[in-house]
């Protein structure tokens, strides 16, 4: 039997959980190791469950579900607008369903993996300039230290 695909996302909003309700998802969390479950589903159930305990909010989508513009909005972290600005340049795919887009989470994780990618390697770039302008720097002071 194939599963059936849901198209809406799951939110599940921690700060409306009581301490005792957390305490539960954390016993939970706990009890996995003594289901025979594959290991990485133990790993992603896991997590889910420590970061509800903890009280992050957290929301779960398949990569296969089809994302409306505010959903992909919201996952994005960024305005409306925004996105459908990116949308309409190519950056990131998307469909129409009437005159409504519709986004698969698959392209917008895929677009998040590659923003971070991008602001990884401009980290590094930034990190790699600002030593070797220690260098140049702790050069400069050397010279003016030589005696003339």
């Amino acid at each position: 039997m194939t599963p059936t695909v849901t198209t809406t996302v799951t939110t599940i909003d921690s700060g409306l959980l009581s301490q005792a309700d957390r305490d539960r998802v954390a016993a939970a969390a706990a009890k996995l190791d003594d289901l025979e479950l594959p290991p990485t589903v133990v790993e992603s159930m896991r997590s889910l469950l420590a970061r509800v305990a903890a009280g992050y909010d957290t929301t779960i989508l398949t990569a296969d579900q089809q994302l409306t513009s505010n959903q992909a909005a919201q996952l994005l972290g960024m305005s409306r607008p925004l996105l459908n600005k990116l949308l309409d340049e190519g950056r990131i795919p998307f469909h129409r369903n009437g005159r409504d887009r519709r986004i698969a989470a698959s392209d917008v994780l895929a677009f998040i993996s590659a923003r971070d990618e991008l602001k990884h390697a401009h980290r590094l770039a930034a990190a790699g300039y600002e030593s070797r302008r220690e260098e140049r720097l702790a050069a400069i002071a050397a010279a003016d230290t030589l005696p003339s």
